[in-house]
């Protein structure tokens, strides 16, 4: 018999809705809630694409393109994920905030390499934001291949630490989520939710996430291969 549970990742509607059905208490994890009473544990991507795009701007950037989310289709039972739009929002507006405008590519659902060519390099980009960390990955991979230097010529930032063996951890710009304390207090939720069941009144948590600012950013050099092919 299931006692409690808690949902990860949170997006599949067939698991949401069969616990629902068995009502068995549960807090969801770096998700919204489907209604009023469900308790979930999320984090500010909204303020964390603000907070990586006004870094860059600091740094002298101006031609800063956003990588959004790939969606390759899939299980219809998926529903988006709050961070596509939240995060796609944060960085236009912070770019307007500061009187830029978002470059194009920002919400378009195109892989990392047809990005790398049409939205960097045709536009001559400076800094790029990316959705999630793998498409960071690929980009590190791709600039590498083609002689582009980062951050010399080329700055990345994305959302989520980056753990490869073939990338320092110490190299990538990132904007961490919180993962240890979105799990503590969906803990606390949980087990205060079934020790007093008949009280229960859904909550929701928003924990703000942390830019930690490494090598692949930089101030904005006078000229770089990008700018100036």
């Amino acid at each position: 018999m299931m006692h409690g549970a808690l949902v990860l990742p949170g997006r599949n509607l067939h698991i949401r809705q069969f616990i629902e059905q068995m009502n068995v208490p549960h807090v969801t994890i770096n998700d919204q809630p489907m209604h009023e009473n469900e308790s979930c544990v999320c984090v500010d991507d909204y303020q964390g694409a603000v907070d990586a795009t006004e870094h860059l701007i600091k740094l002298g950037h101006r031609r800063i393109v956003y990588k959004d989310h790939i969606n390759r289709g899939g299980d219809v039972a998926f529903r988006q994920h709050y961070s596509i739009p939240d995060r796609r929002r944060g960085y236009v507006d912070a770019m307007r905030k500061h009187g830029l405008d978002p470059m194009p590519g920002y919400d378009l659902n195109v892989e990392v390499e047809e990005f790398l060519d049409r939205y960097i390099l045709a536009q001559r980009a400076t800094a790029v934001l990316a959705w999630e960390n793998t498409q960071a990955v690929q980009l590190l991979r791709l600039c590498e291949k083609a002689g582009i230097d980062i951050p010399g010529d080329l700055n990345i930032a994305c959302f989520n630490e980056i753990n490869y063996d073939s990338i320092p951890t110490d190299f990538v710009t990132v904007v961490d989520l919180p993962t240890e304390e979105m799990g503590r207090k969906a803990s606390e939720l949980l087990l205060k939710q079934m020790d007093e069941p008949s009280r229960h009144v859904g909550k929701k948590l928003v924990l703000p996430e942390t830019l930690r600012v490494r090598r692949s950013t930089c101030a904005l050099p006078k000229t770089s291969a990008l700018t100036t092919r």
